[in-house]
């Protein structure tokens, strides 16, 4: 090859190099949070036909916001105070509280990553989104529209409180504080002097990141009222962990080896040879160091203590995003006090029955009590200095299956912290039923020995008290020589009753009081119509699922005859196989359940005379669970509105009987224990096709816990046997207020 000929390819080699690379590959995906730059698990963020997504969980949890992601439906639920948003994967619809939005690309799968539209989900939780081409980077500035409503501390000099958050990205920088019951704000300057000590230790000067949610603190202010030096102080408890358990609320405690239980808040950091782990991945018998508030004790950052990390110190959590509304804090600022708080009832009580709570603490202030799902504010008068007493008369037509009784004393503008009574109230103003009895209302029968029985339910409510159940025959008491159990009744007659009409009478009484009466007519007849009733299982035997029944009644030919297993079926065909023998099956379901059922048959002879009789003993069926029924509404991803009836749906068993309970729990915020207790219990029996409606439970919370999303309340579903006891698993949902 010549020179000349070199030349121009040279030239285009040194050209192409001169020139920008199209293919060169541009820089990652930044995204910043005020300030701070998020780092993302598994697929980085993407662009997409010039939309960025991100990871779903990564994005929503930066903003303060849970997300769920249910794969059966391929679907994203995220939640941040009263902003709900559902985004279906591959979707380019969403909806942001109900309200359709259309999106420029939708979530989706890569790389097994769910990666969710960033602008989209951030503007909708209320947060400002720029775009920097140049640097790849996306900047999310949230709004602190709340912080700016904050009051400043009432006092004029120094003030002492527990943090409650940093916010750098205000200008300036500002600091929360919880002191004298109220969540106040107070301004920062570079000129502000930090200092910070462990109890009862000399303190040192150290930067702002060094402050911490729930470190307590005293802050000296100029005339203008920002900090001139702010002075913090944090306990720590070091001991190995022998205990760890799960309070009602949630939270975490751990019981160490000198006998202390820590409470540790559900923010608190953890962390592992300085990396952050999971407060669930801590085991017994580790030691650790745990960061406390003087005041509460509460933990508020964990490090466990290893080989590499002998002297490790406990995390703290850095409050950078929007501002909370006033919290009050387990202990701090609060004057009040409450010394005891108890209520009277020692039984179930029924409509008309008296209810009396107490408190003892602080004079001179005022008392009240509730009983969620029951009453929401009931006001106490103080009987004598300090001694606060309130009552609470049942109404009709009320029950509350577990019901908790929370008192609050304010004084002097302070508000204590919710306090709950000893034991669980049980609430039963409906009357007990006696369902099913026999010698059928008019029946006659040929035995002039007949078994008498009834059986007995009470539903949802206290449950029989066989000891105040009354029974008579022809008047006389004949209680002492039936069996009672708490769903049935059997008697048979010690001496021959003689022939013509008799008459039964049932007085049924449940544990809260409540009474029924029942009575009916029967006739013992000397004819001989019926010759024998019999059953192919032997008595004493329990029957299992899947195993068939055979009945058979021997009467006068023509007849029409049915029979019936207790209130497990009713009705059953005895079709007449020979001349005068009648014969019947049952084939035993999954779930079928009885005790001692009677047995009986039901005969009606061809000139009309009617006859029943029942086999010597009774029959006991254990066929195991059915299958648990599902709840169909609510979903555990939908908001409830706690001022407004609720009503609960699902499938079971065509003509089931499915129990349907709400149970709440809940932390309140400034409280130390969780309270709980039940919105109410229903009996409602499923259609034909299997569906059930319990409707209009009321859940009435919004005086004791506001809007507050600590409360859970927990729907269950169970079907139930023939004697009105569960038999299946339950069905749980968990919903919260909306």
């Amino acid at each position: 090859m010549n020179r000349s000929s070199k030349t121009p390819l040279l030239m285009l080699a040194a050209s192409v190099l001169l020139l920008p690379s199209a293919a060169q590959a541009a820089p990652p995906i930044r995204v910043v949070l005020n300030g701070q730059a998020l780092i993302f698990s598994g697929t980085p963020p993407q662009q997409v036909k010039g939309s960025t997504l991100v990871p779903m969980r990564g994005i929503f949890e930066a903003l303060g916001a849970s997300v769920k992601f249910d794969k059966a439906a391929q679907t994203v639920y995220g939640q941040k105070g009263e902003t709900a948003i559902i985004l279906p994967l591959g979707a380019l619809v969403a909806t942001v509280n109900g309200q359709p939005h259309t999106l420029p690309q939708p979530a989706q799968l890569i790389n097994g990553t769910t990666l969710v539209p960033l602008r989209f989900i951030s503007e909708s939780l209320g947060a400002g989104v720029t775009w920097n081409p140049a640097t790849s980077t996306v900047t999310i500035q949230t709004v602190d529209q709340h912080i700016g409503a904050l009051p400043a501390p009432a006092e004029t000099g120094p003030v002492s409180g527990q943090v409650t958050g940093v916010y750098t990205n205000t200008t300036p920088t500002q600091l929360t504080l919880m002191t004298g019951g109220k969540n106040t704000v107070i301004p920062l300057s570079s000129r502000t002097i930090i200092l910070r000590s462990v109890s009862g230790r000399p303190g040192g000067e150290v930067p702002l990141s060094e402050i911490k949610p729930g470190d307590q603190v005293t802050v000296q202010r100029d005339a203008a009222g920002a900090a001139t030096i702010l002075t913090a102080s944090f306990g720590e408890v070091q001991g190995t962990i022998v205990g760890i358990g799960k309070l009602n609320g949630g939270n975490y405690a751990l019981t160490l080896d000198s006998g202390k239980v820590i409470e540790i808040s559900p923010d608190a950091p953890v962390t592992f040879d300085g990396r952050k782990v999971a407060l669930s991945d801590i085991k017994a018998y580790e030691k650790v160091v745990i960061r406390t508030n003087p005041a509460n004790s509460m933990g508020y950052g964990v490090a466990v203590v290893t080989a590499a990390t002998p002297n490790p110190t406990p995390p703290g959590t850095m409050i950078t995003g929007p501002a909370q509304p006033p919290v009050p804090l387990p202990g701090e600022g609060v004057t009040v006090t409450v010394n005891s708080f108890t209520q009277d009832a020692e039984r179930p009580l029924k409509a008309g029955d008296l209810l009396t709570a107490t408190l003892n603490g602080t004079p001179g202030g005022k008392a009240s009590f509730a009983i969620p799902g029951v009453v929401e504010e009931v006001s106490m008068k103080e009987t004598s200095p300090g001694v606060y007493t309130g009552t609470f008369t049942v109404p009709k037509s009320t029950s509350a299956a577990s019901a908790a009784v929370l008192g609050r004393l304010v004084a002097g503008g302070v508000t204590s912290a919710l306090i709950q009574a000893p034991g669980m109230v049980m609430i039963d103003s409906q009357p007990p039923k006696i369902t099913d009895f026999g010698p059928a209302r008019g029946a006659s029968v040929e035995s002039d020995h007949p078994l008498i029985f009834a059986t007995l339910t009470d539903g949802a409510g206290a449950g029989i008290n066989p000891d105040s159940t009354r029974i008579t025959v022809d008047g006389t008491d004949v209680t002492g020589d039936a069996t009672i159990t708490g769903s049935l009744f059997t008697y048979r007659p010690k001496n021959a009753l003689s022939g013509g009409l008799h008459r039964v009478g049932v007085t049924l009484t449940d544990k809260a009081g409540n009474t029924a009466t029942l009575e009916w007519p029967f006739k013992v007849s000397t004819g001989k119509v019926v010759q024998s009733f019999t059953s192919n299982e032997p008595a004493g035997r329990a029957v299992g699922a899947g195993s068939t029944i055979e009945l058979t009644l021997k009467a006068a030919p023509g007849g029409k005859a049915t029979a019936g297993i207790g209130t497990l079926a009713k009705s059953i065909p005895l079709t007449e196989t020979d001349p005068g023998v009648y014969v019947g099956e049952y084939t035993v379901k999954t779930g079928d359940t009885a005790e001692n059922a009677p047995v009986t048959a039901r005969f009606v002879a061809r000139d009309g005379t009617e006859v029943t009789t029942t086999l010597a003993t009774g029959m006991t069926i254990t066929a195991g669970p059915p299958p648990a029924p599902k709840i169909l509404s609510p979903l555990d991803t939908d908001p409830v509105d706690v001022n407004a009836p609720l009503t609960v749906k699902g499938k079971a068993a065509p003509g089931s009987t499915v129990r349907v309970t709400i149970n709440y729990v809940s932390k309140e915020l400034g409280g130390i224990l969780p309270v709980s207790g039940s919105s109410g219990s229903k009996d409602v029996v499923a259609d034909k096709n299997g569906d059930f409606t319990a409707p209009e439970f009321v859940l009435k919370i919004r005086t004791l816990f506001g809007s507050s999303r600590d409360t859970v309340f927990t729907i269950t579903a169970t079907e139930l046997d023939a004697n009105g006891n569960p038999s299946s698993d339950a069905a749980k949902i968990t919903v919260r207020p909306g």
